[in-house]
């Protein structure tokens, strides 16, 4: 199995989340959004909102991730990375650098959403991606 990359520390938690729940074909048409912000077809709405806050640093480290990620489920077969099975997951400590082991993101990026379920979940209504904050 290959190792998917890891996010770049620029890119916002709300965003690395939800690209955890789009297809190849969203991830690719978020990565053009990022590139050309005219181009939005197919692109959901929290992705044009986060984009409008971010600087192009965050944007293009966005959109290389997004094609990234893309890549890395259509060459492994999968629908979203929410969808690659828990077993196939590797252990953090035999990936080399610059890249983590299937669907693990790391503790750091999952910190806020096992504190929220860990707490009975997020009592808003944004769906988790803005930990509480909205």
């Amino acid at each position: 199995m290959t190792d998917i990359p890891r996010p770049d520390e620029t890119i916002p938690e709300f965003l690395v989340e939800g690209f955890e729940t789009e297809s190849p074909r969203t991830l690719k048409a978020i990565a053009e959004c990022a590139e050309d912000r005219t181009k939005t077809r197919g692109v959901p709405e929290y992705v044009r909102d986060g984009f409008a806050l971010q600087d192009d640093e965050t944007k293009a480290a966005s959109a290389e991730y997004a094609r990234n990620l893309a890549a890395f489920l259509e060459a492994e077969g999968y629908d979203t990375l929410e969808a690659v099975p828990r077993e196939a997951y590797r252990d953090p400590s035999e990936v080399s650098s610059g890249s983590i082991g299937v669907g693990d993101l790391g503790p750091e990026r999952r910190a806020y959403r096992d504190a929220d379920t860990a707490s009975g979940g997020d009592s808003d209504d944004d769906g988790g991606r803005f930990f509480g904050l909205f």
